[in-house]
């Protein structure tokens, strides 16, 4: 067994929360990991569909869409981040 340090590079990290009437698929510009901290549902990627509970982590790899569906409000921490460090991409787009 051999160690392997991957330094994952944060691009960002917040906490939101969706409600059963929010539909709209996102997708990841970077990787994404969702902690689940209240809330059931469903979460929809193009690798499958997956039943969304408290307590758990999900895992979305870069260039795939992605779709929560909560049946009840969710509260989801999320952290965006990447292998690569390169600030040339700005990827956080805000309206």
């Amino acid at each position: 067994m051999y160690e392997v340090n991957i330094n994952p590079f944060v691009r960002a990290a917040f906490e939101y929360e969706r409600t059963p009437k929010e539909t709209n698929i996102q997708f990841a510009y970077d990787c994404r990991l969702f902690y689940i901290q209240k809330g059931r549902g469903t979460l929809t990627t193009d690798s499958g569909k997956f039943s969304v509970v408290p307590f758990t982590v999900y895992y979305v790899p870069m260039g795939e869409r992605y779709l929560f569906e909560a049946e009840e409000t969710l509260l989801i921490y999320t952290v965006n981040f990447d292998l690569v460090c390169d600030f040339s991409k700005n990827f956080l787009i805000y309206s």
